[in-house]
């Protein structure tokens, strides 16, 4: 069981649990069949919300960001 150690399989695992309750909130909100599209944007636009704090550097605030654009990560 050594995939489960592996930092890229640990990154994907976080990241769904981060994303997690805000998808159980929006099926919650758009209970209609037809707002799935809504929901589904809205989950990319705070998944690319994260990775632009992380590649700006908490927007211009912080010199240095210690943390790296991942296209991968956007879903």
């Amino acid at each position: 069981m050594q995939v489960l150690t592996d930092s890229v399989f640990l990154q994907a695992a976080f990241n769904f649990l981060l994303l997690l309750p805000f998808g159980v909130y929006l099926r919650y909100f758009f209970q209609h069949k037809r707002k799935w599209k809504k929901a589904l944007g809205l989950g990319f636009a705070l998944s690319l919300f994260y990775e632009t704090t992380q590649i700006t550097g908490i927007y211009g605030i912080y010199n240095c960001p210690y943390r790296i654009f991942d296209m991968d990560v956007l879903y």
